[in-house]
């Protein structure tokens, strides 16, 4: 059906099956195409185009919309999370490495361990890593930079810039030199041509610099939870 699939599509479409689409429309906006009469199927079949992304939802939030099972035990691991917060609220930062096999709950047990944290200020801030993400350079950064900017899937360049300057540039003149940098790592103008011409090597350890600006500026405002999610990838 895949390969019946490809023959509805035309150039740089991307086109699924019904089962498909119940499966995965979730996390993509789709738009209907009917139904298609493929070839070797007797009965046509319903197609979707798929679109773009919804690349700010994760398997938590589409699992909240279903409806969770009722959350039972693991009360040690939110109170060891309720611990490392506060020392980190106290000034003192921490690292949590959350370790399981796939399905256990992990995720579940930071949703729980967020909803725990009501009536608390902080900034919760999530990226994740992917299978084939190996090669994509800072993915699981940039994400978390597109997240906290709410930067959409579909933005223009102009938007981009726009949004980087409007959130980051009100943390302090001290972060201010970090702004061009970050622009870089979203794919966009930095606005300095030098950055451009720079030597790789420099121009990573100028990138680190300002995601480490970015970082602290952000936890001087209020307490930061930095999420990495499938860090394993």
């Amino acid at each position: 059906l895949a390969v019946r699939m490809v023959n509805v599509a035309g150039p740089g479409q991307i086109v699924i099956s019904e089962e498909t689409h119940q499966a995965v429309r979730a996390h993509f906006v789709t738009h209907a195409l009917g139904a298609q009469t493929v070839k070797g199927k007797a009965v046509p079949v319903h197609a979707y185009e798929v679109r773009l992304a919804r690349e700010t939802r994760t398997r938590i939030d589409i699992e909240l919309e279903r409806g969770f099972s009722p959350f039972v035990g693991r009360q040690k691991e939110i109170t060891l999370l309720r611990e490392r917060f506060a020392e980190a609220k106290a000034g003192r930062g921490q690292i949590v490495f959350e370790i399981g096999e796939a399905g256990v709950g992990k995720s579940r047990l930071l949703h729980e361990f967020r909803s725990a944290l009501e009536g608390e200020s902080f900034l919760w801030l999530t990226g994740r890593c992917i299978s084939f993400g190996s090669q994509m350079a800072y993915l699981p950064v940039v994400d978390i930079l597109k997240r906290h900017l709410q930067v959409a899937e579909g933005d223009d360049e102009e938007a981009v810039i726009r949004r980087c300057e409007q959130v980051v540039t009100p943390l302090g003149e001290q972060i201010r030199p970090a702004v061009p940098y970050l622009k870089c790592l979203l794919s966009v103008n930095p606005g300095e041509e030098t950055i451009t011409k720079m030597d790789a090597q420099l121009r990573r350890m100028k990138t680190f610099e300002a995601l480490r600006a970015l970082v602290l500026g952000l936890a001087e405002t209020k307490p930061l939870v930095l999420v990495v999610e499938d860090l394993h990838w």
